[in-house]
């Protein structure tokens, strides 16, 4: 071994940063080195309690090195005694490495070796990335909204598991030459756009929720890819069933889009959504729309939520040039803008319209969040009601509650504050089955507060007592938990924010921290939490598309999942 060979191999036992006690050496935690190479060692542990710290070139020697004793503090940090050494690569491929340094002047100390499919590689030690895919390369990135990591010397991605991806995926054999991965079964495939979204399902009843008893899968239908036209949040998702077609709102950029395989897959369908002058946006958080639906009676009438502009309108969406401003869109038409008693709007955030032809829609205060400011925080000392800044500007600006208000379509002065009991008032949906009366479910997103809350509407549409609250507590658990360790949760991020109730099943289907909820509340007062559908990802709305589709909207992008159940397996059931 050279000089330099061994002062890489002793450096690769170096690590400069935080001070590495054992207790903070993680299980598969990647420890990038202080060598030439920036090679890096993962901790392995197994079964016995032992700890081990392994390097790619630990293969070949055939020993794993495991952390015989720990903790020796030093003047300048912790050393750690291992019973064997450490190698950063195969002791072949150490000396390649080190003559081609040696001969080429313009190395600046990235590896330039390439993998044959010969080369027998320790995958136990490779980079994991959130989604527990394993790569073994020189360099190794993240494609943007791919489930999967990017080897370059393969040009290969790698999927989770088989229901990850398409059939497209092929499985890779120990000797193959294509990715292995420390998980049985896993898959590698040549396109990323064949890997699907990772998620996680909790709850044994999930198989009352999806056709044929089949998990489902979740497939990446928008991602933000665009710098031009950015897609940071998602909203107001709506299916528009006249030209087969699904709609979304980006509220931070203002704009709002349509997806349509017979048009060419996404489009830029409208400009300046919210109603407000785009010199106003670097001081809006969001000044785009939000929530939207089409009128039954008239398929083509869409209602939307002006998030920016503070109102609700209606135009004819599907018949809007694509690219144009929002206000241009065919018979455009201002339907509410003022609470009853004169004061403008908050926010209007979702809405819904029954089979009356009654629109109902909530009005919270997230339309006055600033970009460069803390979002929903409460604040009892300088605010004197408990609330956050936000609540300050609804005294002072808003409507000085938030509400759930009833609108006549027919007659615009029409317009009712069905209540006000909500703190957070967010997404609405219409349960209509031919076993109940129809009901408004309201969610209250009040952070760590999340509730459902059932309204009956079937006579005079303004009884405002409550016949029934979900929550958590309800429901006996905590919801957005997961124990699975491959889905990296972003915390307390996303709330009981938009809904749906398939009124075929009695099922409501509502975004939760990390991902999604599915409750059958088909037997009043009895509802039962069947699965979560944990993502990972802060999100926003749900809305039903054709067939069996379900399309989520969140932080960064649109995804579509299969299999929704199109009738109930055990409708109005007790437990």
């Amino acid at each position: 071994m050279s000089d330099a060979e061994a002062g890489r191999v002793i450096m690769f036992h170096m690590y400069s940063g935080m001070l590495l006690t054992s207790d903070k050496l993680a299980c598969s935690e990647t420890i990038t080195s202080m060598n030439e190479m920036s090679d890096a060692s993962r901790t392995k542990c197994k079964n016995d309690g032992k700890k081990y710290q392994n390097g790619n070139g630990n293969t070949k020697t055939g020993s794993m090195p495991e952390i015989d004793t720990a903790d020796h503090m030093a003047c300048n940090g912790v050393i750690h005694t291992l019973d064997h050494v450490m190698f950063p690569v195969s002791l072949s491929q150490l000396h390649a490495d080190d003559a081609a340094a040696s001969s080429d002047p313009t190395t600046t100390g990235e590896s330039t070796d390439t993998l044959s499919d010969a080369d027998e590689i320790d995958y136990m030690a490779c980079p994991v990335d959130k989604h527990g895919c394993y790569c073994c390369a020189t360099e190794y990135e993240y494609p943007a909204g791919a489930a999967s990591c990017r080897t370059d010397h393969k040009e290969r991605y790698c999927c989770g598991a088989e229901d990850q991806c398409s059939e497209e995926a092929v499985h890779p054999t120990s000797n193959s030459g294509a990715l292995r991965t420390l998980k049985e079964g896993d898959y590698v495939l040549d396109d990323a756009s064949k890997c699907r979204f990772p998620f996680q399902i909790i709850g044994e009843s999930w198989t009352e929720v999806f056709d044929n008893d089949e998990r489902p899968t979740l497939d990446v239908i928008v991602k933000n890819d665009d710098e031009t036209y950015p897609k940071k949040w998602t909203e107001g998702p709506l299916w528009m069933p006249s030209d087969k077609a699904f709609y979304f709102n980006t509220p931070i950029e203002g704009n709002l889009w349509k997806v349509s395989e017979k048009f060419g897959g996404l489009q830029l369908w409208a400009t300046q959504a919210g109603g407000i002058n785009p010199e106003d946006y670097p001081t809006v958080a969001e000044p785009g729309s939000n929530g939207m639906v089409y009128d039954p009676n008239d398929p083509t009438m869409v209602y939307i939520c002006q998030q920016g502009s503070k109102r609700v309108v209606r135009c004819r969406l599907s018949k809007h040039t694509p690219g144009r401003p929002l206000e241009e869109c065919p018979d455009f038409e201002i339907m509410a803008e003022f609470t009853p008693d004169g004061r403008r709007f908050n926010s209007p955030n979702d809405i819904v319209i029954d089979d009356d032809g009654y629109v109902w829609f909530t009005d919270p205060i997230y339309g006055f969040l600033e970009k460069d400011r803390d979002g929903d925080i409460f604040d009892p000392v300088n605010n004197n009601n408990g609330g956050s800044y936000l609540d300050a500007a609804s005294n002072e600006i808003g409507a000085g509650k938030k509400g759930v208000y009833r609108l006549n379509t027919k007659k615009k002065d029409d317009l009712v504050l069905f209540s006000d009991y909500h703190r957070r008032p967010n997404g609405l949906a219409i349960y209509n089955n031919t076993s109940s009366p129809p009901s408004l479910w309201v969610a209250d997103s009040t952070i760590g507060m999340p509730s459902w809350t059932k309204y009956d509407i079937s006579n005079t549409k303004t009884t405002t007592k409550a016949l029934e609250v979900i929550t958590p507590a309800v429901l006996g658990t905590v919801l957005g938990q997961t124990s699975d360790s491959s889905i990296s949760l972003v915390g307390n991020e996303g709330l009981s924010d938009g809904f749906k109730i398939d009124n075929n099943t009695g099922i409501l289907w509502s975004t939760i921290p990390n991902g999604y909820a599915c409750i059958d509340i088909s037997v009043p007062y009895k509802p039962r939490l069947l699965c979560q559908i944990l993502t990972g990802i802060n999100t926003a709305n749900i809305q039903f598309g054709d067939g069996n589709d379900v399309y989520l909207t969140g932080k960064e992008g649109v995804w579509r999942m299969k299999k929704k159940r199109q009738s109930s397996k055990n409708l109005a059931s007790p437990p």
